[in-house]
């Protein structure tokens, strides 16, 4: 019971910050851009009074490398599930869901390279699908960017400055009959 307690104390914490923009269609709504997700990360993100609450599984596998060479090759693998329109208390009130709304899988290469011994530069690609079940449809999601990390810290605090540019691309195909 404390944990679903403090599950909706965070949940409610974080819808609160989710803001819903200008109003759309019924038939804009059905269509929620959720592909974005698999980029920007875990959270509650609104849109015209609908909430997507998305969690980002960030697996990857680390192939060996030469370490005079300073450059590590990753594949990335990350899964992105979202829950459409979910409300912090119906943790409390019907327990969680017991399906998912959205599903990703896009998956692609890094390369690690160390700058310096605390700076490391990940230049990246991906590509995969993103499925929306509640509104039957697939998105292709392709993605190229690079990611800058920097260590640093100061009387055994460790702190870490993270930067990313990314572009996102977003290809959508209805997959329901009508």
């Amino acid at each position: 019971m404390l944990l679903r307690a403090c599950l909706y104390c965070l949940l409610s914490i974080l819808a609160a910050t989710a803001q819903a923009q200008a109003l759309l269609t019924r038939d804009e709504q059905d269509f929620i851009h959720f592909g974005f997700a698999a980029q920007l990360g875990s959270g509650i993100y609104a849109m015209s009074g609908r909430t997507i609450q998305v969690y980002r599984l960030p697996f990857a596998i680390r192939f060996p490398t030469d370490d005079e060479l300073r450059i590590g090759v990753r594949l990335t693998l990350p899964v992105t599930i979202g829950l459409v329109d979910f409300e912090p208390q119906d943790v409390l009130g019907t327990d969680l869901p017991e399906s998912l709304d959205s599903v990703s899988f896009v998956p692609g290469i890094a390369l690690d390279i160390a700058l310096r011994d605390d700076w490391v530069a990940e230049p990246f690609v991906e590509a995969g699908v993103a499925r929306d079940r509640t509104a039957e449809l697939d998105e292709r999601v392709y993605s190229a960017g690079v990611r800058s990390r920097f260590d640093f810290g100061q009387r055994g605090t460790d702190w870490q400055l993270y930067n990313e540019l990314v572009y996102v691309a977003v290809e959508q195909k209805i997959t329901r009959s009508n």
